[in-house]
């Protein structure tokens, strides 16, 4: 899948950024070879240097530490490598489940000015409801923020003892429900501190399957939710960029 998304992410937007692959451990050495061949310029981060590289960057910041070391989950290479692995330059990320099906205008136009964005999501998939947000975060949240699209426009905005601040609150109230969804809180809420910086992308940017593919339609992420949303990717996505001849212009590179 991730193929498919970032060839369409550049078809559409002619952008050719320097691009990271950062393998969450479950690629193989063919997933790696086929990667490689397809994106040749790409940095490619093997699970086991980052594993390492992390453990020396968070040995001071305890929460962090548990969230992404000892108590490893996946959400958190997101939450604190991708950042680290920046080291200090704008940054995008991009989920492996989005695909593009024209011109990203309104992405274009906010690089261009310096401007982050993130998508919306189809509900508040937070694990605290918004408004215990400034007593447990100490910011106000903003609804519906999804992280499988966003842009960070400058990597010092980035605020690794927030987040540890953030961790920490989120220990001391264990157990916690909808802790998979922990990663994306911590987010919206930096999001909610940059202010407008960070800007909303429209609803063509689509999530949910109630939202069909057609000519507004600029990409859409499809998540693992109850109706089995991630299976349109190829049941749906894909299909319908074939039919609209995303193959005839890209003939070989998938």
């Amino acid at each position: 899948n991730g193929i498919w998304t970032l060839r369409s992410f550049f078809h559409f937007s002619g952008l050719t950024p320097r691009l990271i692959i950062h393998d969450d451990g479950s690629l193989t050495n063919a997933h790696q070879q086929t990667l490689y061949q397809q994106f040749p310029q790409a940095q490619f981060i093997p699970y086991a240097q980052a594993h390492y590289d992390m453990t020396q960057r968070l040995a001071d910041r305890p929460n962090c530490y548990r969230y992404r070391i000892s108590e490893y989950s996946w959400p958190a290479i997101k939450l604190l490598d991708f950042a680290y692995y920046s080291n200090n330059r704008p940054f995008m990320v991009l989920d492996a489940d989005v695909l593009f099906f024209k011109r990203p205008q309104e992405i274009l136009q906010a690089i261009e000015r310096n401007n982050g964005f993130f998508m919306s999501d189809w509900q508040d998939a937070y694990t605290w409801p918004q408004y215990r947000w400034p007593a447990v975060l100490g910011t106000t949240g903003i609804p519906r923020v999804n992280v499988g699209l966003f842009y960070l426009p400058d990597g010092r905005l980035y605020d690794l003892d927030y987040i540890e601040q953030c961790l920490a609150a989120y220990y001391q109230r264990q157990p916690c429900p909808r802790a998979i969804w922990l990663e994306q809180t911590i987010w919206a809420a930096l999001f909610s501190r940059l202010g407008k910086r960070m800007q909303r992308l429209p609803d063509t940017y689509q999530i949910s399957n109630k939202q069909t593919l057609g000519p507004e339609t600029c990409s859409h992420h499809y998540v693992n939710d109850r109706q089995l949303s991630r299976l349109d990717f190829v049941g749906k996505g894909i299909p319908y960029l074939i039919r609209h001849g995303f193959l005839k212009t890209n003939a070989g590179a998938i």
